[in-house]
């Protein structure tokens, strides 16, 4: 297949090096979730930056990549994915791929699962209609804001829920202790396609800045600075998109 930025993926041999972030980024961004079936349109990118920030910070990345695949293999509405296991095993393929591109474990960690199962009822109340039935998810949602928006044209297409808030208008960020969730507001996004990977860059400068070891403070502040740059590439490439503000820089 080819991919946004014009490069070649295969879905039956996928490798790391064909993994790109640009292109994880806007497709997600420019996919449905629930198949569509929503009162307005949510992306997936949103939900995954949701997840992110609802994890602690060691499994922030993951959290991030969470649905990842979607980007290369589509997605599959949860019921029908349980009978295909090709699919499955496709998807899988493309998971080892991205971990193996962003030096992650391939399994999720269990505390993604569950906030994965968890925000389906925040997103359920904000965006669908009454259930005809059990989801059959046995946990408690997070109480948060979903969003939801469409596609904002003046950014070729990203969600305008991707978008950086000014900084006069304050960034009210989610925030973890221990397993509570706590938002004094709901959660703006980050302006553009540059989201994800600023989003990474603000995890990796967190974890340096609260590191007790010299070696692997300097090697995640490394690792922010370069998601940083990704970011700005990101923003540049896309017509009419904001550039991030200092606040942004490590």
């Amino acid at each position: 297949m080819q991919t946004y930025t014009g490069r070649k993926f295969y879905p039956l041999n996928p490798r790391p090096e064909d993994v790109d972030l640009v292109d994880i980024a806007h497709a997600l961004s420019m996919q449905c979730r629930y198949n569509g079936h929503v009162q307005r349109f949510m992306p997936v990118a949103e939900h995954c930056v949701l997840v992110s920030r609802l994890v602690s910070p060691e499994n922030a990345l993951w959290g991030l990549l969470h649905d990842a695949t979607e980007a290369y293999v589509g997605d599959m509405i949860r019921p029908l994915k349980l009978y295909m296991p090709e699919y499955r095993a496709v998807e899988d393929r493309a998971m080892l791929a991205i971990a193996g591109r962003f030096n992650i474990s391939p399994a999720m960690p269990a505390e993604v699962h569950e906030a994965d199962s968890r925000i389906l009822l925040d997103e359920r109340a904000a965006l669908l209609s009454g259930p005809p039935g059990d989801w059959g998810i046995r946990h408690e949602p997070f109480g948060i804001d979903v969003e939801g928006v469409g596609p904002d044209p003046r950014a070729g297409g990203v969600p305008a829920s991707l978008h950086r808030t000014d900084p006069g208008h304050g960034d009210h960020r989610m925030t973890t202790t221990n397993d509570t969730v706590t938002s004094a507001a709901p959660a703006p996004l980050p302006r553009s396609g540059g989201a994800w990977a600023r989003d990474l860059g603000d995890q990796y400068s967190k974890i340096a800045r609260t590191s007790t070891d010299p070696r692997k403070a300097e090697a995640n502040a490394a690792e922010a600075s370069k998601y940083y740059d990704i970011a700005d590439r990101i923003d540049r490439a896309l017509p009419n998109a904001d550039q991030p503000g200092e606040e942004h820089k490590p």
